[in-house]
């Protein structure tokens, strides 16, 4: 019984922590908080996505009731860019309503007018004085027969068509807006949530007056950018309107209107669909529906735009179709980001809504479905923070993972045969959180006896070693060499044994620490990891031991950052009575070997190779040349469609058998100011002069060069070796310099 009474004891902490995360979830649901408001949206929309994608049929039937018309690249092709005429379009609408189309959707808007050509040739010729009856009688004719907004009317209005137009909320509105749904008078639109928009992109009153409805094509990503709701109400002026879906709906249905449908609880309003006809359509609150996607683009028949205008499609594939108007062609770049797919037409959302809606196949979230989430967070909470505890690690987990692929399964089954998208998000987080809370208490316990441990060797056995014992044998295998692409780094104080010598070892050992603090700092901040010093020499590498794709670009802004300190540390120690510091880096890119590396005694995680090798030959050589950073071909390949370098000399260090080209980084491609783009030029030309064997040539623009700018010390470099005391290359030199010493 004690020994229960104690156990008991132990899991007080436990089960107050169980119940702190039930109650942190509750506050969850109920929280104004943005940030985590903003985390549940975000965890919503990714299981809400894999669930949609995961539920998608493999090859869903085609449309049997929708075609799209498509203004596609052939279409702009053949007929011209976009915007057409007017007089394009009342073609192409009569042509499918000939053909038996029952209703024709046009996805885009005609919010100004059409000039007419006729109209302005009447004004000149009436300006120049140049008119007669005949001439205007023609024109006026012209006039009539070219009027695209009238044919453009007349064609709406002789078929079932409803024009599209835009909701904006900057700008002027433009355009004859139709009659909305309903009112403010009769309904309060703003108390139903529904969407308002300030503006608009309506049509010109002969197509708003002649069509037989129109509908707003407007649609709202959520705040990831992702498409998952359509807009089926908008509310403007204190007035609702419907959309271009709701729109072909309410007219391929012979509806005559549009019925609301909502409760009111509190004197609060709330919006839970609308009816058309015998149609129910599940709504939320602010007027959005669920868009049923039945699978990737492509799930419509398409036909080419000009296809129909240029009379070569068999009437049959029109017969009886709903027709949407609207275009896939990337010009006009009207596609949305999806969950199932990142480039989704928009041509294709308002059929996927209207394929729904008569398929019944609508997804929506109940209201209802706040308050089983509340019982569900009550009870598992409550269950798991009392039973959790008293379990072993194994049994935890099973009873977790039962406990969420059994929900799972449960919200599957509700998605998929009763359309009910119940959220997801809080009760996976409570039982994630449960079990970890459980875990990390018993991780807490066990570190604090493990300390015991660490103090008693620690004696002995260097902390950090003890430390990974008492963690996990298996850290063991993290001792295992690798091969793998990096980027190795060697920077050294010039001249450092003088400036030792005129220094005592205590301003010594306080330079240098003020000198290696700011540096392995930078290292760090640009994703390095610090090999080793050796004396005044740093040692680093990138890319590993995480890997690290950019890891020469990483590097060489390290390296440049480096540099600019030397030079900031550099007033600081002139204020201290320190000497002056330069310091030479060198860079070099390839494969390396890389790993905790040493005796049985003691191991270092370090790096190995002929690339390492010449990193550090490469650092040796920022004297000869006068530079204060050098690199080798692979870090240039890597680094140049971001920083600009100068080509520095082909050289054969001592202890390598192939050549390498040095360069000399400039800065960034567009921080560099327009004097050392010219001076480079003029470096590129001695330099191919140089190459080419034309030493006098080569001397003499190099000497120029190291007088205009004697800071540089390559150009002196090369002055001296083209210079008369140096006879020039023999035919077939291949231009590299051979370096005898390290």
């Amino acid at each position: 019984m004690r020994f229960r009474l104690k156990d008991m004891k132990r899991k007080v902490w436990p089960v107050g922590v169980g119940l702190a995360i039930t109650f942190f979830h509750l506050y969850w649901m109920n929280t104004s908080n943005p940030l985590l408001i903003e985390i549940r949206q975000r965890l919503d929309w990714i299981t809400y996505d894999m669930r949609l994608f995961y539920n998608l049929e493999e090859n869903p039937e085609p449309s049997q009731d929708i075609v799209l018309i498509d203004m596609d690249e052939k279409s702009l092709s053949e007929q011209g860019r976009w915007p057409w005429s007017r007089l394009i379009m009342a073609d192409l609408i009569n042509k499918l309503g000939e053909a038996g189309v029952v209703v024709t959707a046009i996805d885009v808007s005609f919010p100004e007018p059409e000039n007419n050509p006729a109209s302005q040739v009447i004004g000149f010729v009436r300006n120049q004085g140049l008119e007669s009856d005949q001439v205007i009688n023609i024109l006026e004719q012209a006039e009539i027969d070219l009027d695209a907004d009238g044919a453009l009317g007349n064609a709406v209005g002789s078929y079932d068509v409803i024009p599209g137009y835009l909701f904006i909320n900057d700008g002027e509105s433009k355009g004859m807006m139709p009659p909305p749904v309903a009112t403010e008078s009769e309904v309060p639109a703003r108390a139903w949530g529904v969407r308002s928009a300030r503006g608009y992109l309506a049509n010109i009153p002969e197509v708003t007056e002649a069509a037989a409805g129109s509908g707003f094509y407007s649609v709202l990503e959520d705040d990831d950018g992702t498409l998952r709701r359509y807009n089926m109400l908008f509310e403007h002026d204190g007035e609702l309107y419907s959309s271009l879906a709701l729109e072909t709906i309410r007219l391929y249905m012979f509806a005559e209107g549009i019925e609301l449908m909502g409760s009111t609880s509190n004197g609060t309003a709330a919006l839970e669909g609308v009816r058309v006809a015998d149609l129910e359509i599940p709504l939320d609150q602010y007027g959005q529906m669920l868009i049923p996607f039945r699978g990737r683009s492509g799930q419509f028949p398409s036909i080419s735009a000009t296809d129909v205008i240029e009379g070569r499609v068999d009437p049959s594939e029109l017969e009886g179709k709903i027709a949407f108007i609207g275009s896939t062609a990337m010009a006009l770049f009207d596609f949305r980001s999806t969950p199932v797919q990142s480039q989704f037409p928009g041509l294709e959302v308002h059929p996927t809504i209207v394929q729904g809606i008569l398929d019944q196949n609508i997804k929506h979230q109940p209201w209802w479905g706040y308050g089983v989430n509340l019982i569900l967070v009550v009870i598992t909470g409550v269950l798991f923070s009392f039973i959790l505890p008293f379990l072993s690690a194994p049994f935890i987990l099973g009873i977790s993972a039962l406990y969420l692929i059994g929900y799972g399964l449960v919200n599957n089954w509700a998605w998929a045969s009763v359309g009910l998208a119940m959220d997801t998000t809080i009760i996976s987080s409570l039982v994630i959180m449960q079990s970890f809370g459980v875990f990390i208490y018993g991780f807490v316990s066990e570190r604090f006896a493990r300390l015991q441990v660490t103090d008693m060797f620690g004696q002995y056995v260097p902390p950090e070693l003890v430390e990974q014992m008492s963690e996990s044998p298996d850290n063991a295998l993290s001792f295992d060499g690798d091969r793998r692409e990096m980027t190795v780094l060697f920077a050294d104080i010039r001249n450092f044994t003088s400036i030792s010598e005129g220094m005592e070892p205590a301003e010594l050992k306080d330079m240098l620490n003020r000198y290696f603090t700011p540096m392995t700092k930078i290292i760090f901040d640009n994703r390095g990891t610090i090999d080793k010093y050796i004396g005044d020499l740093v040692m680093a590498f990138w890319g590993a031991p995480l890997d690290d794709p950019d890891h020469a670009k990483n590097a060489l802004r390290g390296a440049m950052e480096m540099l600019e300190e030397t030079q900031n540390l550099k007033t600081k120690f002139k204020a201290m009575g320190y000497p002056d510091i330069e310091i030479g880096i060198g860079l070099n890119s390839g494969e390396m070997n890389v790993g905790n590396m040493g005796s049985e005694y003691r191991r270092s995680y370090t790096v190995l190779g002929d690339n390492v090798n010449l990193g550090s030959r490469i650092e040796g050589l920022t004297k000869f040349y006068g530079a204060k950073l050098l690199v080798g071909e692979n870090t240039y390949y890597l680094c140049q469609d971001e920083y600009e370098f100068c080509p520095v000399d082909k050289v054969l260090v001592k202890g390598k058998e192939a050549p390498v080209t040095l360069y000399e980084p400039l800065g960034k491609k567009d921080e560099i100011d327009p004097e050392t783009l010219f001076e480079m030029e003029s470096y590129q030309e001695a330099l191919e002069a140089y190459y080419q064997g034309y030493w006098e040539d080569a001397h003499r623009q190099f000497f120029i060069l190291s007088k205009l700018n004697p800071d540089r010390g390559l150009y002196k470099v090369y002055a001296e070796r083209t210079s008369g005391e140096h006879e020039p290359p023999p035919e077939g030199w291949d231009g590299v310099f051979r370096h005898t010493s390290k």
